[in-house]
């Protein structure tokens, strides 16, 4: 199925979304936990994150927290099962209910 129809089709059968890869298997972490090959697809879709920095202003400091925070904004999606590896990540994952929500596209600020 096409990802991109995957909430609305949940929507219409009235099924509650899970989040389960929020950060695209460790693409929108700031630093990969595992050595990777360079022509892997987790090396790929990590550099192609690297043109997300832009997201981290304000409260957000890392990729992780943006990817949390865009499931946790998303009214279609019920609930999110962030992968955690160590203390630093549940508590990072955790603080990320207290940020608040992130910007509309339109009201981009500068920092």
């Amino acid at each position: 199925m096409d990802q991109g129809q995957a909430i609305p089709v949940a929507q219409r059968n009235n099924i509650g979304i899970i989040g389960i890869r929020a950060h695209a298997a460790g693409a929108l972490a700031d630093q990969l936990d595992r050595e990777v090959t360079a022509d892997s697809q987790v090396a790929r879709d990590f550099a192609r994150s690297r043109e997300l920095s832009f997201l981290k202003r304000g409260p957000y400091t890392t990729l992780s927290q943006v990817a949390l925070r865009f499931c946790l904004d998303n009214p279609h999606i019920a609930t999110v099962v962030p992968g955690i590896k160590n203390l630093a990540e549940l508590e990072e994952i955790a603080a990320c209910s207290e940020l608040p929500p992130l910007e509309s596209p339109g009201t981009h600020t500068s920092s």
